[in-house]
């Protein structure tokens, strides 16, 4: 509705058309006629027709109701409770503003209009609207549905709170069929630290996508639904890629155990291997998903695979997933193991200072001066100038002399006067006389130390001592 006044001395005669819906490009022309643009929704998300009127240079009158109050400045805008009464105050202020003359003119109206509206803008305001709306206290339904009955009438607000009744109830009901328990939550598959951006080993190239399937792109988001849909429409769990990469390793990569554990509950290859080498045992370790290891672990996945192929542990070690690799050591994978390209776990820890696993894997009896071919855990913790790191090594036996296949010790490879180099000449005299009885009596009790040591019931203080604690 549109009032178009003929003032005589602002007020003589008021004109009103009902003009029924219009084509669009025609709004503007009839929205320019008028002076005041009334809004009577009893309901409304984001009104465009009022962010119309006030760049057309309207005074807007509307009801308070939905996302109504954010959508225009309070200067541009009169609001009015959901009533007659209601509204006719507004209209009446609205004229009298305009009889006086405080309304602001319309093209500045427009101009306000054009700014308030920027991408910019409203992103933040969406934000500030949605940050208000997450701290509400969520309402039981029976105050939600006195809420409705309050702000949309009686007879509409009835109507809308029956339907919110049957809304609840049919949300009760799928919550009955789907338990929350078994929907996996979908990851940021398309960020920069998302699922689908991850890198597969020795290859600067993701996998091609012209042959990935539905079932793939289900596991790679953690659509557990949707992968089991799939499957019961019978599609094969065991498609893979131009470059062998099958939907189990896109959900232990993603880190999505239910997806995971349903794909091997179906008969998906546990033990697939990539044109890259990487198993799915592999990806669950470059995920960090201690959950996903188990279960493949459970399924019969290799823990420990030939010398070419992509080593968990190894990757586990890289990332910092102490858990994972706990989880593969005590499935028998040997401590020890020197995989060509990247030495033992213990050196691979050390090149990208993972202290945690450093420590954990010296604990657990790891050759101390295994690393890779010449190179021991030492020269590596020199390159990186990790102090604690050669700490460590040092405490656990590690022999500093050692050369590498250029003739350098890990002193050589130290920056001059670094920390690095003060702490291996600090280290150069002759080990303690407890020293070397902590290291000889490890090294008798061999790889087992750590709980041998316990059942001897030795005094609490030298256990502590033999354990480094």
């Amino acid at each position: 509705m549109i009032f178009t006044p003929l003032f005589s001395s602002f007020i003589s005669k008021i004109r009103v058309r009902l003009l029924g819906a219009l084509e669009h490009k025609d709004v503007r022309n009839v929205l320019v006629q008028g002076h005041i643009f009334l809004n009577t929704s009893l309901t409304e998300a984001f009104c465009m027709a009022i962010v119309e009127a006030a760049s057309c240079g309207l005074q807007v009158v509307s009801t308070r109701v939905g996302g109504i109050p954010e959508v225009l400045p309070e200067n541009l805008i009169i609001l009015c409770e959901p009533s007659v009464k209601s509204l006719c105050k507004g209209l009446e202020k609205a004229i009298s503003q305009l009889k006086s003359g405080a309304l602001p003119a319309p093209e500045n109206i427009h101009n306000i209009v054009k700014t308030f509206y920027t991408w910019r803008n409203v992103a933040e305001r969406t934000e500030k609207v949605y940050d208000h709306v997450a701290g509400e206290a969520v309402l039981p339904m029976d105050k939600r549905l006195d809420r409705l009955v309050s702000h949309c009438g009686p007879v509409t607000g009835h109507i809308f709170a029956l339907l919110a009744v049957f809304n609840f109830l049919f949300l009760l009901f799928l919550r009955w069929m789907t338990p929350d328990s078994i929907i996996d939550v979908a990851i940021d598959a398309t960020g920069p630290k998302g699922a689908w951006t991850h890198q597969y080993p020795y290859s600067k190239k993701r996998d091609c996508w012209a042959d990935r399937s539905p079932l793939h792109e289900a596991a790679a988001q953690g659509r557990l639904l949707a992968l089991k849909t799939l499957i019961a429409q019978g599609v094969n769990v065991n498609l893979v890629t131009i470059n062998r990469v099958s939907s189990l390793h896109e959900a232990c990569l993603g880190g999505h155990v239910a997806c995971a554990k349903a794909l091997l509950e179906k008969g998906a290859h546990v033990n697939g291997v990539t044109v890259h080498g990487a198993t799915p045992l592999f990806n669950a370790c470059r995920s960090g998903s201690a959950a996903c290891v188990n279960v493949l672990l459970e399924f019969g996945a290799k823990a420990q695979l030939e010398a070419h192929l992509a080593s968990p542990i190894h990757e586990a070690v890289k990332r910092g997933h102490r858990e994972c690799m706990e989880i593969l050591l005590a499935n028998n994978v040997n401590i020890d193991q020197e995989v060509p390209q990247l030495g033992t776990p213990l050196y691979v820890a050390c090149t990208y200072q993972r202290v945690d696993c450093v420590k954990k894997l010296l604990e657990l009896g790891a050759s101390v001066d295994r690393g890779q071919s010449l190179d021991t855990p030492l020269h590596a913790a020199a390159r990186q100038s990790s102090v604690e790191v050669i700490h460590l090594l040092a405490d656990y036996g590690a022999t500093l002399k050692y050369r590498n296949a250029e003739g350098k010790s890990a002193l050589d490879l130290a920056a001059p006067k670094s920390s690095v180099e003060q702490a291996l000449l600090l280290r150069e005299g002759p080990p303690a006389l407890s020293q070397l009885c902590r290291l000889c009596v490890r090294k008798c009790l061999g790889r087992a130390c750590h709980q041998t040591i316990h059942e001897l019931h030795l005094p609490e203080l030298l256990e502590r001592f033999l354990l480094y604690r």
